[in-house]
């Protein structure tokens, strides 16, 4: 029976798996992605941080800074998926807009209000 529980266990860990969207234009200058995993030991804020890599590589590779316009995060949960989403924008060092960001904290979207937090950042 143990050896069972062992397989089924290990076999989870293997067909474990995380996704990660195309970077989509949503605006001038602006871009959003999202990532989703099933692996059990990942959380929404270690999905969200290979987001903000991913930006800020993307950026680099178009000369340009990475700022983070807003994100959210859900670890995983019974029934639930850990995912993650980020919306940045890629900037000039000189550019007006490319400031210290104010974080402003709410309750993430989508009728899910008892976990993850949608970050705005203005």
């Amino acid at each position: 029976m143990y050896k069972i529980v062992i397989l089924l266990f290990a076999s989870l860990l293997v067909t474990s798996c995380a996704s990660m969207s195309e970077i989509t234009p949503v605006g001038k200058d602006t871009y959003m992605m999202a990532s989703s995993s099933n692996a059990p030991a990942q959380s929404g804020g270690e999905l969200k941080a290979k987001l903000a890599q991913k930006a800020s590589m993307f950026c680099a590779d178009h000369g340009k800074l990475m700022m983070l316009v807003g994100f959210s995060a859900v670890d995983m949960a019974f029934g639930r998926i850990a995912s993650a989403e980020i919306t940045f924008r890629c900037l000039l060092e000189n550019d007006p807009e490319y400031i210290r960001p104010t974080p402003e904290y709410t309750n993430s979207p989508g009728g899910n209000t008892s976990t993850g937090v949608l970050l705005n950042i203005k």
